[in-house]
């Protein structure tokens, strides 16, 4: 969640981003480069990023019931 919510931050702030995932391979903790152009932001991107602090996550186990 923490690369898409850059890039979609950056989106808002007028920015283009390109990612490159493990841009290294000799190097496994070096996870994403991302590659930056400027680029006008929509309205979708500024109202996209500001959902961005109200994103929750519930990580709770299922339960046993079956779903109707």
């Amino acid at each position: 969640a923490a690369l898409h919510h850059c890039v979609v931050a950056l989106a808002a702030l007028g920015w283009q981003a390109k990612v490159h995932r493990f841009p290294n391979p000799a190097e496994q903790d070096h996870l994403a480069a991302l590659e930056l152009r400027r680029y006008p932001a929509a309205d979708l991107d500024v109202t996209l990023a500001a959902a961005i602090p109200r994103r929750r996550t519930d990580r709770r186990h299922y339960s046993a019931w079956p779903v109707p």
